[in-house]
């Protein structure tokens, strides 16, 4: 009931001054009681979502790292859909790559960010699944695919790539994929981007 109404009702009944008090006090005890079970659930509903925010807020950069760094494994099928082959995606952050030009031929040094860890605790021999070299414009210059594999030791292998006679000036060398290699295994392909600089 509004309360200028019971006001209005109470004044036209007949009692003591006192009773008219008491009436008045415990209606204005009620609608503060009223007000504030109100603003105690708004309050608890706003500690509420300010709890959630915060885990997520937590969780987040948590869940965004392990998508950034973790490569994953995938099946081959032919146009059949049979499975003919395994190959190993998004591996750019678990393989660091280093260039120095030398002369007609760049030396590439790949380090296994964790050899200990599949699939590089498996890889015996390593080769340059495909590459290619830029000029400063984004021209390709050169590009290859599949160079000799090498030996992988302590989770690191050296390749010569050769620059056939290109001018002096900064170059791009983009690598998109490598092929590990053991004994008695089939070929694993690792696909990642690699994009370095170098001089001649």
């Amino acid at each position: 009931m509004d309360m200028q109404n019971l006001k209005n009702a109470m004044e036209s009944i007949e009692m003591p001054a006192d009773m008219k008090a008491r009436i008045t006090q415990n209606c204005l005890a009620e609608r503060s009681l009223e007000a504030e079970e109100r603003y105690m659930k708004k309050t608890k509903s706003l500690k509420r979502t300010l709890l959630i925010a915060a885990v997520l807020a937590l969780c987040l950069p948590v869940i965004g790292m392990a998508v950034k760094t973790s490569g994953s494994f995938k099946d081959v099928k032919n146009i059949f859909g049979a499975v003919t082959g395994t190959e190993y995606e998004n591996a750019t952050d678990e393989i660091t790559v280093s260039l120095s030009a030398e002369e007609n031929e760049l030396l590439v040094k790949t380090t296994f960010v964790n050899p200990a860890a599949f699939p590089y605790k498996e890889c015996e021999m390593l080769a340059i699944g495909s590459y290619k070299i830029l000029d400063k414009t984004g021209n390709t210059v050169l590009e290859g695919t599949d160079t000799a594999p090498v030996t992988v030791t302590e989770g690191q292998a050296l390749f010569y790539v050769a620059l056939y006679d290109l001018e002096n000036g900064t170059y791009t060398m983009k690598i998109d994929s490598f092929i590990s290699s053991k004994k008695a295994d089939q070929p694993l392909p690792i696909y990642g981007n690699w994009e370095l600089n170098f001089s001649l």
